[in-house]
Formats: structure tokens, sequence, C-alpha cells
């Protein structure tokens, strides 16, 4: 992937490995013509995108916390309830980020980030 050694890695936590494609960072996939990699791209980001089966849908209340890894992860905000009613109101929402370790991918490039 051109985007960074980060697009196939080990998680050094866990030992899986993860596949980062993001429409924002993901360009061109090294070796592949550019009508294969733009046809097997955005089958990649449609899948993240709409999979169904691959998505959590939280119910949120005033106790609600919900933490994911950005390093798999690729989330989106759903604007599906009503903020200026009484019963669900405004949701906060607050971006923090852990001193974990730098992405390694599994051919072993650090990443460049």
């Amino acid at each position: 992937m051109v985007n960074s050694a980060r697009s196939l890695t080990n998680n050094q936590a866990t030992g899986q490995k993860a596949l980062f494609v993001n429409p924002g960072f993901t360009k061109k996939i090294i070796g592949l013509k550019d009508e294969e990699s733009e046809a097997l791209l955005q089958l990649l980001f449609k899948h993240i995108s709409q999979s169904q089966d691959v998505q959590v849908r939280v119910k949120w209340d005033d106790q609600t916390v919900s933490l994911w890894d950005n390093r798999v992860t690729a989330h989106t905000a759903i604007s599906d309830y009503d903020v200026d009613g009484e019963k669900e109101g405004l949701r906060h929402g607050f971006r923090i980020a852990t001193l974990a370790e730098k992405p390694v991918g599994v051919d072993g490039l650090e990443s460049v980030w």
C-alpha cells in the first residue's frame, strides 16, 4: 500500500494482523495495475463502510462510555437521535490518544507517522 507501513500491521499486543485502508489515506496498492488497485480499494472501502455484520451500534444513555482502538477500527458518527429532545439530549465526545507502541508492518517496516 502506498499510504504508510501501517497498511498491513501486526498488533503488538495481540499478534493479530490488521489491514489498514482508509479512503483519506490509502491511494494505491503497490504491485497492481491502476485499475486493479482502484477496484480492490473500492471493494474494501465499501466493505468497511456498509457491512452491517461488522458494525457496532451503541444505545446511548447518560452513563454510556464507548472506546475503540483507532489502529484497527473505522468509525462514523450517525445522527440518528433528536439533539433537542428532552430524553435524548446532546452527546459529548472526547478524542483521546494513549501512548501506544508505534505501528510496525508485517515486513518489519516502521510507520512513517
